[in-house]
């Protein structure tokens, strides 16, 4: 026990100066990594971590393999030149290697939570072989689901959409990772990047070597503290079986004493999932199993049974608030009202205290909330492994149908519709140029002189020069400040969009809107050539029939986390270039309508 301690300790202290660098990152550059430092630096603490536990604990797994993602655009990932000759980098077989990582985070996440299971945490049983394992993307899903249903128009295509129902389920962490209850040890996942650790209740087990690791239980093994929340999962610090310190966590069926609720909920609709509140998964996630599950989500709505719910993302980012309250408006008392108490808001309001707010709205309290589900309905689809070429691990990309589907909704729901652009457009062509001046991270540092140029283009083309920006979209057209409300700034960025000719901006969440334009619009995108991960709008792109034009910035070991960015020697030519070319385009098929 004195060696646990001692290891735990030193685990521990590495830790923390990994949170160090991650809380100064931050609190100065709010999030962002600046010049003088890189990923390398807590990569190198990370893997020291990995000699100190015989079984590698599950975050440090995971924290390797986002850190090692990061660096992968990193120079010294370039083509090295031999004579005559070009090796090829190895930056796409490193991306792989981390995919590796990420799902082996995952399968050692599951361990510990099935020795969980072994100790009754949340009501847990040993498990059962036939309800056992990590059911990754939807036909998985659907394999171990009660019931299920196909999308209709899903095309020829093999991949599996539909919903899914999975009865009586335990949801639990960041990411409302859906599980099974007492002996069903099935853990529900999109993909192989959610990090379990985050997300289920378990316990240290990988503390232990494997070969000490017996039926009988390990008496020193603590309940995992996720982020060191002492409340996560609804827990409470009591005592293990030799008296230290230890989280209970209570089973979420038998009551939930902080959210009001006394046996979880009957029927659930789970419009929330992986990074719900990121603005690209909630637009390309989110929408989508709304669309699929909007029937379903009615008849909840309608229903007297008051444990019958919705769950969403937090509405403490307003445009969750007002993409529900586009395509659901009868979630919502009246235009501006508070929504339903049928609707529950998943994970901590930073705004109020603990979730507590002066709506109906029904709000967990932990960054880490649990409850169960007698049965839960959830959007269940598989995704494509391979990112669109050049290759390598794709990251979270939903497929062309839903896509479409969802496009088409969100327009009929807005009042739009191809002939309506069509007839709407102004006689004049349309740049709409997604800034990230106000964000923490990929600040394109010649973005004045970018602008300046595109000004000029736009003055010589009979052109208009839009400047969007997530939660400000101030733009040439319109002053948003006199309706500043989550629905109006939803409906605004939705008609911007669509009626854009060209889109231009770095690679960001705000590039996630080129999902409501017209086929044929020119996507200009200043994005990361070494990062398979972030092949995320060339799949928008192919997927809706836009015309998608990479210009590659330079290669920084901070890639995604860069608070600043730089075009390539010619990359400024290059963007002006494309848009050129793309106001060209448009106004050839203005011509031919």
């Amino acid at each position: 026990q004195l060696v646990l301690e001692r290891n735990r300790s030193h685990f521990l202290f590495l830790q923390s100066k990994i949170n160090t660098w991650d809380n100064a990152n931050h609190v100065y550059h709010r999030g962002g990594i600046p010049p003088e430092t890189s990923p390398m630096d807590p990569l190198k603490i990370a893997k020291y971590q990995l000699e100190i536990f015989p079984t590698p604990h599950p975050r440090t797994l995971f924290d390797i393999a986002s850190l090692s993602v990061l660096l992968l655009d990193s120079p010294e990932h370039d083509d090295v030149e031999n004579g005559d000759e070009t090796t090829p980098n190895n930056a796409t077989a490193m991306a792989w290697d981390a995919h590796k990582t990420f799902s082996l985070a995952q399968t050692y996440a599951f361990g510990a939570y099935t020795h969980g299971k072994k100790r009754n945490l949340v009501g847990g049983k040993a498990c059962r072989e036939d309800k056992f394992g990590v059911l990754v993307g939807g036909r998985a899903w659907s394999t171990a689901a009660s019931e299920h249903f196909p999308m209709k128009d899903a095309g020829s295509t093999s991949t599996y959409m539909g919903t899914v129902v999975l009865e009586n389920v335990v949801l639990s962490g960041r990411d409302a990772v859906p599980s099974g209850h007492g002996s069903n040890c099935h853990v529900y996942v999109p993909h192989r990047y959610v990090d379990l650790s985050n997300n289920l209740p378990m316990v240290t087990s990988w503390e232990t070597s494997a070969m000490e690791i017996t039926m009988d239980d390990n008496p020193f093994w603590s309940t995992y503290l996720p982020e060191n929340d002492s409340r996560a999962f609804n827990g409470e610090i009591g005592k293990d079986p030799v008296g230290n310190d230890i989280l209970l966590i209570p089973d979420p069926s038998k009551g939930r004493k902080r959210i009001g609720d006394e046996k979880g909920f009957d029927i659930a609709v789970l419009l929330t999932g992986y990074a719900a509140q990121n603005y690209y998964h909630f637009i390309t996630e989110v929408l989508p199993s709304l669309v699929l599950m909007k029937a379903r989500i009615r008849d909840v709505l309608k229903s007297e049974n008051a444990r019958d719910v919705v769950i969403v993302p937090n509405m403490q980012h307003e445009f969750v608030e007002g993409f529900l309250r586009l395509m659901i408006p009868e979630a919502f008392a009246e235009e501006g009202g508070t929504s339903s108490t049928k609707v529950v808001q998943w994970g901590l309001d930073k705004k109020s205290n603990l979730g507590e707010s002066n709506n109906s709205t029904m709000k967990f309290a932990s960054p880490h909330p649990i409850t169960f589900v007698h049965r839960l309905y959830a959007a269940a689809w598989d995704q494509p492994e391979q990112a669109p070429p050049p290759g390598g691990p794709a990251h979270c990309l939903t497929p062309q149908p839903l896509l479409l589907k969802m496009q088409s909704a969100v327009w009929e729901a807005s009042g739009i519709s191809a002939s309506t652009i069509s007839r709407g457009r102004s006689s004049k062509l349309k740049i709409v140029y997604c800034s990230r001046s106000s964000s923490p991270t990929r600040k394109l540092k010649e973005e004045n002189e970018l602008l300046s140029r595109l000004e000029k283009v736009a003055s010589s083309m009979n052109a208009e020069l839009s400047i969007f920006e997530k939660g400000n979209n101030e733009n040439a057209e319109e002053d948003v400040g006199a309706d500043s409300s989550p629905l109006h700034f939803v409906k605004s960025t939705i008609e911007l969009f669509s009626s854009a000719d060209v889109v231009v901006g770095v690679h960001g969440a705000s590039l996630a809107n080129i999902v409501f334009s017209e086929v044929g619009t020119t996507v200009v995108e200043m994005g990361l050539e070494g990062l398979p991960q972030a092949s995320h709008y060339r799949h928008l792109s192919q997927s809706l029939g836009l015309e998608h034009v990479d210009v590659f910035l330079m290669k920084d070991s901070r890639s995604l986390g860069a608070t600043e960015v730089q075009l390539r020697l010619g990359g400024m030519n290059e963007v002006v270039g494309a848009v050129v070319e793309g106001l060209d385009n448009a106004s050839k098929r203005r011509m031919m309508e």
